[in-house]
């Protein structure tokens, strides 16, 4: 069985009291994990194509959308869609419980959370997620277009075997664009 031990977790919640508890928490207990955050979504999907975590905690409220708004975005995203994703809310909010776990949620923990139970259901997300694939997903380590090619593995893109620098909204939009070729993509969907 793989090392919960040196991952990486995104924690995306709107209160920075939670995200310091948490990180607190893996602190204390779990060194070796490393803990970034983010208080919206917008920054949230950024840091998923940049950082590459190994694992996202997001709250259902966050400051610009819904933590089923961002769940949506990052499981239609082949780079993001197997990021394991752990959503919290308030106690006794079944229907949100519902509608996560259907929309691809691996867990959902109610708030307010006892450390250890906490601590023990995001460990064991991420050692199935560990078990069942071996290792991390990686997505298409290549996508060529004409004389364009994506590196997803690196995040690099050459146009006629020159690398090209692209910010990470460039870079998703450009695989997106090249993924879903001659097809029409409305607003929706390149949200």
């Amino acid at each position: 069985m793989k090392s919960v031990i040196g991952q990486r977790i995104l924690v995306v919640d709107e209160d920075s009291a939670v995200i310091k508890s948490i990180t607190d928490l893996f602190a204390r207990q779990e060194r070796e994990t490393t803990i970034l955050s983010a208080r919206s979504a917008d920054v949230a999907v950024e840091m998923a194509w940049q950082k590459k975590p190994d694992m996202m905690i997001v709250n259902t409220e966050l400051l610009d959308l819904s933590g089923w708004e961002l769940l949506g975005i990052l499981k239609k995203n082949d780079p993001t869609r197997g990021i394991p994703f752990v959503m919290l809310d308030k106690a006794g909010c079944l229907e949100g419980e519902v509608r996560a776990l259907n929309a691809g949620a691996d867990d959902y923990i109610y708030k307010p959370f006892k450390p250890d139970l906490f601590l023990a259901r995001v460990k064991a997300v991420l050692r199935r997620y560990l078990n069942w694939s071996g290792q991390k997903p990686e997505s298409e380590e290549k996508l060529k277009s004409g004389n364009i090619e994506i590196n997803m593995v690196t995040h690099t893109v050459y146009v006629k075997g020159k690398e090209i620098d692209l910010t990470p909204k460039e870079f998703a939009l450009l695989y997106l664009f090249m993924k879903k070729q001659n097809r029409v993509l409305n607003r929706v969907f390149l949200s």
